[in-house]
């Protein structure tokens, strides 16, 4: 992991396929971005059951395909 100037956060996630790769990458500049998702956490989870949930939980829905959009 390399921090430079004014990078606080760095996340990279490698898809490995035969003869090639493709990453995709966040880099983080500011603390703001991380309170951003805690507040987007929060309002989403006021009407949850008790349970562990993970941002893919939240965020799931959001990348959901409506029936005819697709086509």
């Amino acid at each position: 992991m390399i921090r430079a100037g004014g990078i606080i956060g760095v996340h990279e996630i490698l898809f490995g396929f035969p003869y090639q790769t493709v990453r995709l990458k966040h880099e983080s500049i500011s603390r703001e971005a991380f309170g951003n998702g805690v507040l987007f956490a929060a309002k989403h989870m006021h009407d949850k059951s008790n349970g562990r949930y993970n941002m893919e939980d939240l965020l799931l829905p959001y990348f959901q395909l409506h029936p005819g959009l697709a086509e």
